[in-house]
């Protein structure tokens, strides 16, 4: 169609988005253009209503997400969202891909669901679920082709105390996040606010950072002494480096083994108080 109707701007979208760029990128290379479309954002609804509405219900956010439907239909949310994780992500992503195991995939992503902010090793996931490290790597792959997840990698330069190989994984989605553990409970309630909000607030940026097509590579950072940042961006060798806390009260300190090695050009604590710094 492209080859034989020039004149027609062809626009095509889909949920297996990585099934579509499989079968047209060799076809139309150099022709097209790809932009990635998540669910909604915080800066999306600060545009659609304003600033001080959306940061009113930032803790209904926090714990429902930002689907489309979600948003349009209140007091709706929890029926919306199971109706998502049975339907597109237990069946419609088992067929597509014709998984066998749909029971052992299924407790992976509640594994991952229960571990965010965490590291996750790809060998102990298969350990506990009784499958190797490649059929994990695999199905993880799934996940994030189906924007399900994401995933965060170590940062290092080699630095001999530096944790080289780990990998966090987050969920696109802290609704469905919140569906698969089965916790609808408000953020007064709960006992996982932190890597929630940090889930949130790294989900929401990279999403900002793909819309603005502004790119850059992000990373954690730890090292063996359990130092940590939770996360970097890098752009032209400069490194930007972020601690997450929801608790504006909540004290943090960068650690010296950090900031002395890579000499980072901003460091900043992005809590309750000043979340909209990064996401708008």
């Amino acid at each position: 169609m492209v080859d034989n109707f020039p004149e027609i701007q062809i626009i095509a979208s889909g949920i297996t988005a990585f099934e579509l760029a499989d079968k047209t990128k060799e076809s139309i290379v150099g022709r097209k253009e790809e932009l990635q479309l998540f669910a909604l954002s915080f800066s999306e609804m600060v545009s659609n209503t304003n600033f001080i509405e959306e940061s009113r219900l930032l803790a209904q956010r926090l714990v429902y997400g930002y689907y489309p439907e979600v948003i349009s239909n209140p007091r709706k949310e929890e029926k919306i969202l199971n109706d998502l994780v049975d339907g597109f992500l237990y069946k419609d992503i088992i067929n597509l891909e014709g998984i066998k195991k749909s029971a052992t995939l299924y407790k992976l992503v509640q594994m991952l669901a229960f571990r965010i902010g965490s590291e996750v090793n790809a060998t102990s996931l298969g350990n506990d679920l009784g499958i190797n490290r490649l059929t994990v790597e695999k199905y993880n792959d799934i996940l994030e082709k189906n924007f399900i997840v994401f995933s965060l990698h170590a940062f290092s330069k080699n630095q001999d105390n530096e944790l080289k190989k780990g990998r966090k994984v987050y969920f696109w989605n802290v609704g469905l996040r919140n569906r698969i553990i089965k916790n609808f409970k408000p953020i007064e309630l709960r006992n996982d606010v932190g890597p929630l909000w940090e889930n949130f607030i790294i989900s929401e940026r990279k999403k900002k950072l793909s819309y603005n097509f502004d790119f850059l590579d992000t990373y954690f950072w730890r090292n063996t002494q359990q130092a940590e940042i939770d996360y970097l961006e890098i752009k032209n060798q400069e490194i930007a480096a972020y601690e997450i806390e929801y608790n504006p009260n909540q004290k943090v300190k960068f650690t010296k083994s950090f900031t002395k090695n890579y000499k980072p050009v901003l460091t900043k604590v992005i809590n309750s108080d000043n979340y909209w710094e990064l996401l708008l």
